[in-house]
């Protein structure tokens, strides 16, 4: 199986894990003695939280740009969204990956396409509900 096709297709699933493995992580470098596993398993533990909020983000702001700029391109909302992300990795202490946010966009633009298309005449889903939930 290809992992980054798993992550993309099962974005709350990914969501899930990364909260557990920083929880574990944070209880894992309170039990540690040694210095530099307690340092590994602390950033180990803050790149899953961030990367847990980051994944927050994103539906909320591609919703967003969707109602404040209707009129815009795909490509210039999603580059409005990911300039959003990055501004607040910035304020936050966050590291920005653009790659991963991209990848975490075009799945809740995926998900955004085929929910609107299924009440529709008109439109079909372009992927069947099942292979993305």
């Amino acid at each position: 199986m290809n992992i980054v096709k798993y992550f993309s297709e099962n974005p709350d699933q990914v969501a899930a894990i990364l909260g557990i493995v920083a929880a574990i992580c944070g209880w894992a470098a309170t039990k540690v003695k040694s210095v530099k596993a307690k340092k590994f398993l602390t950033a180990a533990a803050k790149v899953a939280n961030d990367a847990q909020v980051v994944a927050g983000w994103v539906p909320d702001l591609v919703q967003e740009a969707e109602t404040r700029f209707p009129n815009f391109s795909g490509k210039e909302k999603k580059e409005w969204v990911m300039t959003q992300i990055a501004l607040k990795c910035l304020n936050q202490g966050i590291v920005y990956l653009p790659a991963e946010v991209s990848a975490a966009i075009e799945t809740a633009i995926l998900i955004t396409k085929n929910v609107n298309a299924r009440g529709s005449i008109s439109k079909k889903p372009e992927v069947p509900a099942s292979e993305i939930l």
